[in-house]
């Protein structure tokens, strides 16, 4: 989709393009606002992130580990969905900044629209 319409939203200032798609990576690249309707109604208008926040106000976040960390230690972060001696998932709130923002090796600025990030943490 990005291809075939590189500058579509910069060609025609105040113009309104509408574009229909169950892929949200392109959605969240091509679109600064977006429209929910749900059987005809209109049950959302605003941006990605905010509808994200109202659709699932928490995140999941894994923990590459370079050693075993205490589930006590990964609870005081959040809820623990799994942990083994590699790595963990916790459920946090979306606003919550786990690792005081640390991005570990390969962590590409931004994360998913969906906020879910994967990172390496050290003890």
């Amino acid at each position: 989709m990005r291809e075939l319409h590189p500058d579509t939203t910069t060609s025609a200032p105040g113009a309104t393009l509408i574009l229909t798609s169950h892929y949200m990576d392109d959605v969240a690249a091509l679109c600064p606002r977006v429209i929910v309707i749900d059987k005809g109604v209109l049950s959302y208008d605003g941006a990605l992130d905010e509808l994200a926040r109202r659709i699932r106000p928490e995140k999941r976040v894994v923990l590459q580990l370079d050693s075993p960390v205490d589930r006590a230690t990964l609870e005081a972060l959040g809820r623990v969905v799994s942990v083994d001696a590699a790595s963990a998932v916790l459920q946090t709130p979306q606003e919550s900044d786990l690792l005081g923002g640390h991005r570990g090796p390969g962590h590409a600025a931004g994360g998913r629209p969906d906020g879910g990030r994967a990172r390496r943490w050290k003890r």
